[in-house]
């Protein structure tokens, strides 16, 4: 079974300051999937996640996020595959006192690709402080990333969190999208589109894969058409 743009990580920090970058502070999770819910008059966007989750919390608490929409590359997998755990902290022990030392979360892992450069981004929003928020900057693995925000009461009654059985649905709005993440200039300074290099990462019988360019010609035999091409919709990723 396929699921559509596994390449998805959310991440969101509960409280602090802007000069606090402990990884394991910070919340993030790789997402099976997000959908465009509305355009008009404003984007949204939707997702769901298991309820409880750390995550989560860190959402309802900060109401902001950022989502990286991943490539279809070896890199675009790699972070992926960091958080499909979510930030997951592991500890050792270290000196007499017993003192916990954080040695590894997803958020490390993430940084551990060659051309990887994490730094905080800070959202803006009316008539408050910046939100400080975790952005990953690596052109070969992250293709875009949106700044969002959970709808408020205001916005919908019940606000932007709906308890559905053991998950809860996320509606957020899309408030704005971080210039440079993503992309490419040639030689002279203008944007450049490989068509190769911008499609979006999937997951598919176990494994991460890139979506094949279909073509719109199914024959006489539509139906079986279709189903050859639902077959082969996928190819493996390379570097």
């Amino acid at each position: 079974m396929a699921s559509k743009t596994p390449g998805v990580v959310d991440w969101s920090k509960p409280g602090g300051n802007k000069e606090d970058i402990d990884p394991s502070l910070y919340r993030g999770m790789t997402l099976s999937s997000f959908t465009s819910l509305s355009m008009g008059p404003e984007p949204l966007i939707t997702f769901n996640i298991g309820f409880p989750s750390r995550t989560l919390s860190a959402l309802t608490e900060t109401r902001h996020f950022l989502i990286h929409v991943l490539k279809a590359s070896v890199g675009g997998s790699h972070v992926a595959d960091a958080f499909t755990k979510g930030n997951a902290v592991h500890t050792i022990s270290e000196g007499e006192d017993g003192k916990e030392v954080v040695v590894n979360t997803a958020f490390h892992q993430a940084r551990s690709h060659e051309h990887m450069n994490v730094r905080v981004h800070e959202m803006e929003h009316v008539g408050q402080r910046g939100v400080p928020l975790p952005l990953l900057e690596c052109r070969p693995a992250v293709r875009a990333v949106l700044e969002c925000q959970i709808l408020g009461a205001g916005d919908r009654a019940g606000g932007g969190l709906i308890r559905i059985g053991d998950h809860v649905l996320v509606v957020a709005k899309v408030t704005g999208i971080v210039k440079g993440v993503g992309e490419h200039k040639d030689a002279n300074n203008i944007l450049s589109v490989n068509p190769s290099n911008t499609r979006g990462l999937c997951y598919r019988d176990g494994a991460y894969a890139r979506a094949k360019k279909l073509s719109g010609a199914a024959g006489s035999n539509g139906k079986r058409a279709r189903n050859q091409e639902s077959e082969d919709a996928t190819e493996e990723l390379d570097d």
